[in-house]
């Protein structure tokens, strides 16, 4: 799949081969002559696909990430009730979330527990067991996090959001909690308990996220398809929901000639089985590794000149090698014009 702009390639290999691709899947990797440049040729939905030919001496980043370092990482908070519980004090905390609804930071909801100490023999496992309580009522049906609660510890976790492929994205919903103040000796303050940072677990939406990006790119050639009405076709998507992809990543510059010599940074991407290998070594084959890029890219900018320090006023010269340096000389060291 292509972007308007070319700005990044995506492609679903489903296995590498040696010859032109003609099952659905399949990709062939090449390069022009002297190993110049490398490309691709892909047989997608629509057919047969050549991808830019990528001068090798212009990648920049040559990686592959593991399928499970994609899915997302879910934080969460705990509050620890501490000291002494006081009779008749409301404890509250208030958990403030961001993007909510809208998905940006203007959009922010509050939801609140509260607990009141009714009696002299409640404990500081009652209080976060109350504040627990009247904090999951007050979320009702909203997936907006998960509450759990242990002795005098309160755990809130993010949770993952509802995704439709197309329609709503991956995305969690983050949050903060503060505490409420209560009066203990005449003293009004927040200390009763200690918010911190819990232990983060890991979400299985990787796979989310990759579809996502196809759709993405798919929209761009596509976007007849979703152009609504009686006739709106869906897009055909080549990721299998049920697999599990890694992803190279080959990041490098298009540079043009003349008065276009500028660098304009693209990727391509080529989704593989995860733990595949052999479509990578195929590409490194050609490209090399990132140390191989480094001294490339050192190549090209070898012969650029340096600024030098030298005298103000001094004219600019050059040494034996053609780099700039001082003359030692300035202006008013010459005679005049006769």
């Amino acid at each position: 799949m292509f972007t308007t702009n070319q700005v990044r390639q995506l492609y679903v290999a489903n296995a590498l081969v040696d010859a032109t691709p003609t099952t659905e899947g399949n990709l062939q990797v090449l390069a022009t002559a002297g190993n110049k440049e490398v490309y691709f040729l892909h047989m997608g939905k629509g057919g047969l696909v050549h991808s830019d030919l990528i001068p090798v001496k212009l990648v920049r980043q040559l990686v592959q990430t593991p399928f499970a370092k994609m899915n997302t990482k879910l934080k969460s908070k705990t509050v620890t009730i501490t000291g002494t519980p006081q009779l008749g004090q409301t404890y509250d905390l208030k958990v403030i979330f961001r993007n909510y609804i809208g998905m940006g930071d203007e959009d922010t909801t509050v939801r609140i527990g509260a607990y009141t100490v009714k009696s002299a023999s409640a404990t500081v496992n009652d209080i976060a067991a109350g504040l627990k309580a009247s904090l999951e009522a007050n979320l009702g049906n909203e997936n907006l996090c998960a509450v759990t609660v242990s002795g005098a510890v309160i755990t809130i976790k993010e949770v993952e959001q509802p995704w439709e492929l197309g329609k709503f994205p991956v995305a969690v919903i983050p949050f903060e909690v503060v505490l409420g103040t209560i009066v203990q000796n005449g003293i009004t303050h927040n200390e009763w308990g200690t918010v911190a940072n819990g232990a983060e677990t890991t979400a299985n939406d990787a796979i989310k996220k990759l579809a996502d990006l196809e759709w993405f790119c798919l929209g761009d050639r596509a976007s007849q398809e979703r152009c609504g009405g009686p006739y709106a076709l869906e897009s055909k998507t080549m990721i299998n929901m049920a697999s599990q992809y890694d992803v190279i990543t080959i990041h490098y510059a298009f540079q043009g000639e003349g008065v276009s010599v500028q660098f304009s940074e693209k990727d391509l991407q080529i989704l593989v089985p995860a733990g595949n290998t052999t479509i990578m070594a195929a590409i490194k084959a050609i490209v090399g590794t990132d140390e191989n890029q480094s001294a490339a890219i050192a190549a090209l900018q070898s012969g650029k000149q340096d600024k030098i320090t030298g005298t103000s006023g001094n004219l600019a010269g050059f040494d034996n090698d053609g780099n700039l340096a001082d003359s030692g000389s300035k202006p008013a060291d010459f005679a005049p014009a006769t």
